[in-house]
C-alpha cells in the first residue's frame, strides 16, 4: 500500500497564518504581526498540530503548509499594498523644512552685555538713518511713549 500524503484544509490554513505572521516580520508591519498572534490566540491548539504527537493527525502537511507560508512570505516580502504603497513617513516634510528655533542659534556665544552693545549700536545706527519722524519702535527708543 502506497504512502499517502493528504493535503487538508489545515495545512492551508497553516500556511496562511505563517504567511501573515512571517509577512509582518518580512516587511516589520505590525498590523499583520497583531493578525497573525490573535489567530493563534483564539486557536490555541495550532502549534500543537505541528508535533507528532496524536495518530492520525497528518503532522507533515501542517509543517509544510507553514514553511510555505513563510518561504511565500520571504518571496513576496518586496511587494506593496496600495496603502503601505502610499503611506510615507509621517515626518519626512518636516526634515526638508527650514527649522525655526525658540532661541537665536548663537544665543551662548555672546554675553548679555555684548548683546546689549549690539542692541544699542543698532538703535544709534537706525536713530542716525532716521531724518523725520517716522514711527519707531518703543522697545528701542524709550524717549518716546505711547
Amino acid at each position: 500500500m502506497p504512502a499517502l500524503f493528504p493535503i487538508s484544509a489545515q495545512a492551508v490554513i497553516y500556511g496562511l497564518v505563517a504567511f501573515i505572521f512571517w509577512n509582518g516580520i518580512f516587511r516589520r508591519s505590525m498590523r499583520s504581526i497583531i493578525l497573525a498572534a490573535l489567530v493563534v490566540l483564539l486557536y490555541s491548539g495550532m502549534f500543537m498540530g505541528i508535533l507528532p504527537d496524536q495518530e492520525g493527525i497528518s503532522w507533515e502537511s501542517h509543517l509544510l503548509g507553514s514553511l510555505v507560508g513563510i518561504f511565500t512570505s520571504f518571496w513576496f516580502k518586496g511587494e506593496m499594498e496600495d496603502d503601505e504603497a502610499e503611506a510615507g513617513h509621517p515626518f519626512a516634510a518636516e526634515r526638508d523644512a527650514e527649522k525655526q528655533y525658540f532661541m537665536p542659534r548663537d544665543i551662548f556665544d555672546k554675553t548679555k552685555a555684548e548683546r546689549l552693545a549690539e542692541a544699542e549700536a543698532e538703535a544709534a545706527r537706525l536713530r542716525d538713518r532716521q531724518d523725520d519722524d517716522r514711527f519707531f519702535p518703543p522697545f528701542w527708543n524709550q524717549s518716546q511713549t505711547w
